[in-house]
């Protein structure tokens, strides 16, 4: 009777991990992400390869281009966390926004490129520089580059401004010849060399001008973080999770790079009936294995 008492006692102890395991409902959260480059990996491995239901969240990863349209979609709430440039970050509280920088992927090595007919940056005058849309990223960097390189941007060159915010997008745009010149990234130069056999011509970075660059600050409002702080950390920690997989299994990080950000490019092609040339070029050349 002794014995049976006591296994009775312990009942509840040993089913209680099968009671939540079974009641536990994991929480949502949309998160937004302004443009598809391969310093997203750590949200596509987090997504893939399940770190964001090990801590207990559900999430919906949304592309939405250009840094001014995605803030704007976190401050009314369509998304509840985003990743976007840092000069989005900053700019977006100075004009009245209550958002917060709550983690930051690092500095990227931005570059203004142009095709090798284009040999310096006084070829540049009279040319198209393609940006997404004025006061996004693109066109700040973009400014202080050509700045940088003795031009005006305001008289020497034509900012164009594209609406494509994808950096592998708009170095294919470039390539067709809407545009004479882009601001892109390091991994996109590898990739236009490597895989697409093209060459560009580097005319100048923005880390050359004293100018360090984010380009994945995590920011959030900060009523949600305030109502939310046990998750926005929990979020975190799985970002930093899908970072150490990246460094430690290159293979799984590639694999889920490639098919993350083909099956994102063809799932906003197909959302966005005007999407470039470029876009739809681009889904032929993002390879599967």
């Amino acid at each position: 009777m002794r014995a049976m008492k006591v296994i009775l006692k312990l009942l509840p102890i040993l089913f209680l991990p099968l009671l939540w395991t079974y009641g536990f409902s994991a929480d949502r959260v949309r998160v937004g992400y302004s443009s598809i480059t391969a310093n997203r990996l750590p949200f596509w491995l987090a997504q893939e390869a399940g770190i964001f239901n090990r801590h207990g969240i559900d999430a919906e990863l949304l592309l939405i281009p250009i840094g001014t349209t995605a803030v704007q979609a976190l401050v009314a709430g369509e998304v509840q966390l985003l990743t976007a440039t840092g000069t989005t970050a900053v700019a977006a509280p100075l004009r009245g926004a209550d958002l917060a920088i709550v983690g930051s992927l690092g500095v990227i090595d931005y570059k203004l490129v142009a095709p090798p007919r284009i040999r310096t940056p006084q070829d540049l005058k009279g040319k198209r520089v393609g940006i997404t849309r004025f006061g996004s990223f693109t066109d700040f960097g973009s400014r202080r580059v050509l700045r940088f390189l003795g031009l005006n941007p305001d008289k020497d060159v034509v900012l164009l401004q594209t609406g494509i915010a994808g950096a592998a997008q708009r170095l294919m745009a470039m390539f067709s010849g809407t545009m004479d010149a882009t601001l892109t990234q390091v991994d996109t130069i590898f990739l236009a060399q490597i895989k697409w056999g093209k060459e560009v011509q580097v005319l100048g970075g923005l880390k050359d001008t004293g100018y360090r660059a984010t380009g994945g600050d995590i920011m959030a409002g900060r009523r949600y973080l305030k109502d939310k702080p046990d998750l926005t950390r929990r979020f975190l920690m799985a970002i930093a999770e899908g970072i150490h997989l990246s460094r430690t299994h290159k293979d799984i990080a590639l694999r889920i790079l490639r098919a993350s950000s083909r099956k994102t490019t063809r799932a906003f092609s197909k959302r966005n009936t005007k999407a470039s040339s470029s876009t739809r070029f681009l889904l032929n050349l993002i390879p599967m294995k």
